[in-house]
């Protein structure tokens, strides 16, 4: 089944259970990173804000397939509440959690 969430398929008609998962062991932030930040790397993010988590996007561990697709991308995050940051970053947020 395709999917671009690690959450969920394309349809959202089935969670692959990593939300349930990620609840279970008490995380509440979760960090993404990766290839495809305008398609995968995006949706998981919005995903995880959506399903109650802390979301950050590691915006210098991404790329992008295209830049037309990554502005588009860039305004759902924005929209969703999806916190962007840089590696560097990552160990004062997790600190502070």
């Amino acid at each position: 089944m395709d999917s671009y969430s690690g959450f969920f398929d394309n349809y959202r008609g089935c969670a692959t259970g990593l939300g349930k998962h990620l609840a279970l062991a008490g995380i509440t932030e979760v960090f993404c990173c990766g290839l495809a930040l305008d398609f995968c790397v995006g949706s998981t993010a919005i995903d995880a804000q959506e399903l109650g988590f802390n979301a950050y996007l590691i915006e210098d561990c991404c790329r992008a397939v295209a830049p037309e697709s990554l502005a588009t991308m860039k305004q759902k995050l924005e929209k969703a509440g999806v916190k962007l940051c840089m590696a560097k970053g990552v160990p004062e947020i997790v600190a502070s959690a």
